[in-house]
C-alpha cells in the first residue's frame, strides 16, 4: 500500500503505470500459453466466426461402444471445453427428428424407414449439420488440435464449411472401394447451420436411397446395401459428389475432382475450405498421407470399421447392420 507521503496525483500515476505493466504481462502470458498449446498454429484465429460450438457424435448401433474408443471420444470434449457436446443415440435422434418433422416430414420419413444402421448414421450427420451446424465427427476419431484453431486467419471471415480429403488416388492404383479418383472426408465435417451444401446433401441422400430401393424393386425399409452401395448412396461417394454438384450450381461450372487433388495448403472455394489429406486423414498408407502422423493433423481417424462387421471392402454381398 502506498504511503501517505505521496501526493494524490503521484499515487494515481503509480497506479496507472502498474495497470499498464500488468496488462503487458498478461498479454505476454496469453501469447506464451497459445504458443505452448500449439506453436505451429500461432497464425490461426482462436474462434470460428460462423460455425456453432456444437460437437456431434452419432452411435445408433444396438451394441455398446467399443471401450477402446472411449479415450478418442473423450478427447473432443476435453480439447474443446467451450463446445457443447452431444452423443446422439437412437432415442436422441428421435427427439431431434421430432423437432424437424414440422418443416421436413419427408426427411423424417426417409430416416425412420431405413433399417441399415450405417445408412442412418450417414444420413443423420448431414441432417444434424444442416439443421444445427457445428462439427460432426465419427466416434472412432481423435481430436488433436482444438476446433477453434482449425481455420487459418486468412480464411476466418469467409469459411462456412470445413472439409478434409479422405482419399486421393494420385499416381497409385485405384482403391477397390473408391468410386472416383478422389474422395472428400465425411467422418469429420464442420459447417454453419442451414448451409445450402448440407441441405443439398440431405436431398441427394434421400434421392439416392429411394433410387436404390427402386432398383431392387423394394421399399427403403428392406434395403440390404452392399459395401459399395453404402459408399455411393449415403457415404463419402455421395458426399463428394454433393460438394462437386453444389459448387457447380454456385457457378463453378468447370470444377472437377482434380481441383482437390494433391493439395498442400488449405483451398477456399466459395465459402468451403478444403484441407489437405493430413488434416483429417493423417496416418493412412495412401493418398500422400504422412504414414507416421503429421504435424498438420487436426484430427485422427482410427478406422474401427465397426459398420462393416468383418466384411471385406468391396464385397458384393450385403454388408450392413
Amino acid at each position: 500500500m502506498l504511503s501517505g507521503r505521496y501526493p494524490t496525483w503521484q499515487n494515481a500515476r503509480l497506479k496507472t503505470i502498474a495497470s499498464i505493466v500488468f496488462c503487458i504481462v498478461a498479454l505476454v502470458l496469453v501469447y506464451e500459453e497459445r504458443a505452448v498449446l500449439d506453436p505451429r498454429k500461432a497464425n490461426v484465429v482462436s474462434v470460428l466466426p460462423s460455425i456453432p460450438s456444437f460437437i456431434w457424435h452419432v452411435f445408433l448401433h444396438k451394441r455398446e461402444i467399443d471401450p477402446k474408443l472411449q479415450t478418442a471420444i473423450h478427447s473432443w470434449a476435453e480439447l474443446n471445453p467451450e463446445h457443447e457436446y452431444h452423443l446422439v443415440d437412437t432415442v436422441g435422434a428421435t427427439d431431434i427428428l421430432f423437432d424437424l418433422y414440422k418443416t421436413r416430414p419427408d426427411v423424417v420419413h426417409t430416416f425412420q424407414s431405413l433399417e441399415s444402421t450405417v445408412m442412418r448414421a450417414d444420413f443423420l450427420r448431414y441432417v444434424l449439420l444442416a439443421r444445427y451446424g457445428g462439427v460432426y465427427t465419427d466416434v472412432d476419431t481423435e481430436a488433436i488440435i482444438p476446433i477453434n484453431h482449425w481455420i487459418p486467419e486468412a480464411y476466418k471471415n469467409f469459411t462456412r464449411v470445413v472439409i478434409g480429403i479422405e482419399y486421393d488416388q494420385l499416381e497409385e492404383e485405384r482403391h477397390v472401394t473408391m468410386p472416383h479418383s478422389l474422395s472428400l472426408c465425411q467422418w469429420t465435417i464442420a459447417a454453419t447451420a442451414n448451409h445450402p451444401l448440407l441441405w443439398y446433401a440431405v436431398e441427394e441422400t434421400m434421392y439416392q436411397i429411394h433410387s436404390l430401393a427402386d432398383s431392387y424393386q423394394t421399399d427403403v425399409e428392406h434395403l440390404r446395401p452392399t459395401d459399395k452401395e453404402v459408399i455411393v448412396t449415403t457415404g463419402p461417394g455421395l458426399w463428394t459428389a454433393s460438394v462437386i454438384k453444389h459448387l457447380r450450381n454456385k457457378g463453378y461450372h468447370n470444377i472437377t475432382y482434380a481441383d482437390f487433388s494433391g493439395l498442400k495448403e488449405p483451398k477456399l472455394i466459395d465459402d468451403i475450405l478444403i484441407l489437405p489429406i493430413d488434416a483429417f486423414g493423417t496416418g493412412q498408407p495412401h493418398s500422400g498421407s504422412n504414414k507416421e502422423g503429421s504435424p498438420d493433423a487436426l484430427a485422427r481417424h482410427l478406422f474401427s470399421m465397426s459398420w462393416r462387421h468383418g466384411c471385406t471392402p468391396g464385397d458384393s454381398a450385403p454388408c450392413w447392420d
